[in-house]
């Protein structure tokens, strides 16, 4: 077969309940990496350095966190009572959305490029009531991968929706000694100088008010505690750029935001990952919950909209320094 149509066997892929050729994962690769991506939720599986053959991405165990790089529509994080309300009509919607959990069209582009559609069926107008096409394009060139993001509504009336990268990079030990990972040893370093605040989560809402999340360096330094409740939100950021570090070998990842103005930064706690996560988006708040704020998604903060007809673009970067 040519090109990025030859099927690499997926392992350790979450059973989605799918036939076996969707749960297999498509390969790009350019002069220095390698990269695997499912048909299900278009998932970024797998980022390696050809030479050292060091794997960048975490590899989804059951145990801790079987996800891997999730693509998060058309929400992000939890709606109030996981339902989506719309002129007077509920559906039920997951946390991040449905899309991680559904099979994607490959197309094959070249040897580093490839693109997965998803078009509205009659089973996703049952939890979201509006027409549209979801395209993302995967494309390698040296040790950088670009993630392009175009939802068109195909709608007669005005699309809402989120959209949010959700990957997890792994923390390998310290290349000098065979120990266990250090998290000490790994810091996030924003490009931008920043005034952060982030939100408690309860039960996956925000609670207000925020609290005021100082840096030191534009860093934060992970510890094996730092997640202990939930993850870091922060809104409105100016970065454009959110690298994972390591206190001796400096850049391991970086992730170019596209843009994105607001950032989520997870792991299980004392897991041996970390997730940099631009979002268009983010979860209700408490009070919505409470009746006290509109549930009705139209009034959801940060909520994106598309006229009938209309597409919306934007991307993400990970460039991956071996160690």
């Amino acid at each position: 077969m040519n090109y990025n149509q030859r099927l690499i066997e997926s392992a350790g892929i979450e059973d989605q309940q799918m036939n076996e050729s969707s749960t297999s994962c498509f390969e790009i690769h350019s002069d220095t990496r390698r990269a695997l991506i499912t048909a299900i939720g278009a998932e970024l599986q797998s980022i390696r350095a050809k030479g050292s053959d060091e794997e960048f991405m975490w590899q989804g165990d059951p145990a801790v966190w079987s996800g891997r790089a999730p693509i998060l529509f058309p929400v992000v994080g939890r709606l109030a009572d996981s339902t989506l309300q719309h002129d007077g009509r509920r559906f039920d919607m997951p946390q991040h959305g449905f899309v991680r959990k559904t099979a994607f069209a490959a197309v094959p582009v070249s040897d580093n490029e490839i693109s997965f559609e998803l078009a509205a069926s009659e089973t996703s107008l049952e939890h979201y009531p509006w027409k549209f096409m979801l395209r993302v394009t995967f494309k390698l060139e040296g040790n950088v991968l670009q993630i392009a993001y175009s939802i068109e509504n195909r709608d007669e009336s005005t699309l809402y929706f989120n959209i949010g990268s959700h990957p997890a990079f792994r923390l390998p030990c310290d290349p000098e000694d065979n120990a266990a990972v250090n998290h000490e040893d790994y810091f996030i370093h924003f490009n931008s100088s920043e005034s952060l605040e982030t939100y408690q989560i309860v039960d996956g809402l925000l609670q207000k008010p925020p609290r005021s999340f100082p840096l030191q360096d534009n860093r934060i330094q992970l510890t094996r505690s730092l997640f202990d409740d939930d993850a870091l939100v922060f809104m409105d950021i100016n970065s454009t750029e959110v690298s994972l570090c390591h206190r001796k070998t400096g850049n391991r990842v970086v992730v170019g935001t596209g843009g994105a103005p607001h950032l989520g930064i997870w792991s299980k706690p004392a897991a041996e990952y970390v997730c940099i996560e631009p979002w268009w988006g983010y979860a209700d708040f408490s009070d919505v919950a409470a009746g006290k704020s509109s549930a009705e998604i139209m009034d959801k903060p940060s909520i994106q909209m598309l006229p009938p007809g209309g597409s919306f673009e934007t991307s993400i970067s990970i460039a991956t320094h071996e160690a």
